[in-house]
């Protein structure tokens, strides 16, 4: 059994090995992003509105990518989950057959809901969003981007920056962490 005073000094041990350790170092791991991503990701920094804002293609040039039958049902309609779930009615009312459900859906069927839902800004956002922190891009760089969150009403999202330096330096703030990323500039 530990008397009083034993027990003093080793609580005062413990606690001053404790205040030795760096609580900074935690913090340092912490604000790094986990893991470095493979390939080379192209973004694209259009600067028609006086500010930079980035995306993953041309917004003005975007149409929708092709699809079979089974996916536009899938993701377009939502009522099936697999292609054994639709009866001979539900095929009946797009017209088609089961075995028609891996052809190429027409365009037309989807592209005025493709065009009310596509962004050019999401991807970036979203690639981005991991990055959005103080203590990753310091103080500097993280007070000149705007990211633009969506909003109840609005799902508008987009990264923003001042200028074209800043789109520079973020782009190399990025690279130190293992992340290649390409920024061109273009003048759509």
């Amino acid at each position: 059994m530990l008397n009083r005073r034993s027990f003093l000094k080793l609580s005062g041990l413990i606690s001053a090995a404790f205040s030795l350790f760096p609580f900074s170092l935690g913090k340092n791991v912490m604000a790094k992003p986990k893991e470095p991503l493979a390939e080379i990701v192209t973004y694209f920094a259009d600067s028609n509105y006086g500010k930079f804002i980035l995306h993953s293609d041309n917004p003005y040039t975007a149409r929708p990518p092709q699809i079979t039958w089974w996916e536009y049902l899938r993701d377009y309609q939502g009522a099936w989950e697999k292609p054994e779930e639709m009866t001979k009615a539900d095929l009946d009312d797009y017209g088609i057959r089961r075995k028609d459900l891996n052809n190429i859906c027409p365009v037309q069927m989807y592209e005025d809901s493709w065009c009310e839902y596509y962004s050019s800004t999401d991807e970036p956002f979203y690639y981005f969003l991991e990055f959005k922190d103080k203590e990753i891009l310091g103080d500097k760089l993280y007070d000149k981007i705007n990211w633009l969150g969506g909003s109840p009403g609005n799902d508008y999202v987009a990264v923003e920056f001042q200028d074209k330096e800043t789109v520079l330096e973020f782009q190399r703030k990025i690279k130190t962490f293992g992340n290649p990323v390409n920024i061109e500039f273009v003048n759509w």
